[in-house]
């Protein structure tokens, strides 16, 4: 899937690695918190390339969430996206917020 960077907003960024199935730590911006946590799959930056990504699932709370994506299956896996910026579908977020 190819999409422009034009039709993305940034919405967090990836922390850490957790537990041990490949799962991450991630910070979300508080206006997008909705959004994310009802999307599908999320758009990776990955070497200046937006990558999408599908999400296995998400647990904890909005202040600290865990993602799981798919083909991530290991901490050492996870532990190369430490950093990485998250984006978003501009049409998966609905409501007025200024991007």
């Amino acid at each position: 899937m190819i999409i422009s960077s034009e039709n993305l907003t940034r919405v967090g960024f990836l922390r850490k690695s957790h537990g041990i199935d490949g799962a991450l730590r991630a910070v979300i911006d508080e206006p997008f918190r909705d959004f994310v946590w009802e999307a599908e799959f999320l758009f990776l930056e990955i070497d200046g390339d937006l990558v999408p990504y599908a999400i296995d699932y998400i647990k904890g709370d909005e202040d600290n969430p865990v993602f799981k994506f798919e083909w991530v299956d290991t901490p050492e896996e996870a532990g190369k996206y430490s950093g990485v910026e998250l984006y978003l579908e501009n049409e998966r977020i609905t409501e007025n917020i200024t991007v």
